[in-house]
């Protein structure tokens, strides 16, 4: 049953995962699931299917870096920022959450969630359960992380309390508290290395259940344009994104949101970030390349470049052994590959690596 009378305000908190060459530039260590759509949040997607009145995003409003993150073109998910600083006394937790309250005309008997984004699951609640002040959300195999309020019962908290920051509302409302609602879990995953990143997203060629379920959600999502796919084009067994251009041959491959493949190239079993340009003649195979923050649409691959193909079938990456995936090569994000280099596999090329450095 959906959340008719409920609003959801998501969340990060810091977490250990630290994910080989997609991950090592952000300040937070968290990694979003990326399939097609590339959603920031699971949680986004659970706050439609919920059915929430409204839902936006708190962040740290000094944190550059994941505004940035946020804002790349590649994501189709939109959300609506709710700026908290603990530096800026006008942005503390309090008249943050205020401001919102009275933006939306939040009603006092209405309940707003507070959900952490960086949870791999999808979950819903019933709504008739909800009859106190406030609850903690027991969420499988997690903390709880997760707390509901009634919106008069935080309006009167913040009355009484100067609260900074989100870790305080939270230990405020769970010390003691023994007010907990279930979760229902509808899908759940673990992704804490490269491998079971690569595995989940492969896993919607062969497992039906997990595809049907996944595209279903892509209607949760407004385009962020249309694919073109050229008459010269050929795709087999994949999956494309939104505002992307397909003038090549891609095979068992996911290719996300806003990547460009032209004439001549042939992708294979690889998965394909936002922002990437591949120019003529590439050929991948077996590949991860990372998100490519590139507006102007540059070539993020150079012609001619062969990625993924060995030299020697027999070579191993003794230095990421373990973290990356047998038999893959990894490009992580922001790299730039100028044209005729021949990259084999079991290779690894970390994030913003220098162009200079590969011509030499």
């Amino acid at each position: 049953m959906g959340l008719e009378n409920s609003h959801f305000i998501g969340f990060l908190y810091e977490d250990n995962r630290k994910i080989l060459g997609l991950t090592d530039e952000l300040d937070y260590p968290f990694l979003p699931l990326l399939i097609n759509f590339n959603v920031f949040s699971l949680n986004l997607i659970n706050s439609i299917k919920n059915g929430f009145l409204s839902y936006g995003f708190m962040l740290d409003s000094d944190d550059k870096n994941i505004l940035e993150y946020l804002s790349n073109p590649g994501f189709s998910a939109r959300i609506e920022q709710i700026n908290v600083s603990i530096n800026d006394q006008f942005r503390f937790f309090s008249t943050s959450i205020i401001d919102y309250i009275n933006y939306k005309k939040l009603e006092d008997k209405e309940y707003i969630s507070f959900i952490p984004c960086n949870i791999n699951h999808f979950w819903t609640i019933n709504e008739t359960d909800l009859n106190k002040q406030f609850y903690q959300i027991s969420f499988q195999n997690n903390d709880k992380r997760a707390i509901i309020l009634k919106v008069k019962y935080l309006k009167e908290l913040i009355q009484k309390e100067k609260i900074e920051h989100f870790e305080h509302l939270y230990r405020i409302i769970t010390d003691g508290n023994r007010n907990l609602i279930e979760a229902n879990n509808i899908f759940s995953f673990n992704l804490c290395n490269l491998k079971e990143y690569l595995d989940y997203h492969l896993k919607i060629f062969y497992n039906p259940e997990i595809f049907m379920f996944l595209n279903g959600l892509t209607k949760f999502f407004s385009k962020i344009g249309e694919t073109f796919i050229s008459k010269e084009a050929e795709i087999l067994n994949s999956y494309m994104g939104y505002n992307s251009v397909i003038k090549g041959k891609v095979e068992d491959s996911l290719i996300f949101n806003d990547v460009i493949i032209l004439q001549d190239v042939h992708i294979q079993n690889s998965i394909i970030l936002p922002g990437n340009v591949i120019a003529k003649g590439v050929k991948i195979k077996n590949t991860i390349i990372g998100l490519n923050k590139n507006v102007m649409k540059d070539i993020s691959i150079g012609p001619n470049t062969k990625i993924g193909y060995p030299s020697q079938s027999n070579l191993k990456n003794v230095v990421y052994e373990g973290r990356l995936p047998e038999g893959y090569t990894l490009l992580g994000n922001n790299v730039l590959i100028p044209g005729g280099v021949n990259i084999g596999k079991n290779c690894v090329i970390k994030g913003k690596i220098n162009i200079t450095e590969l011509k030499k």
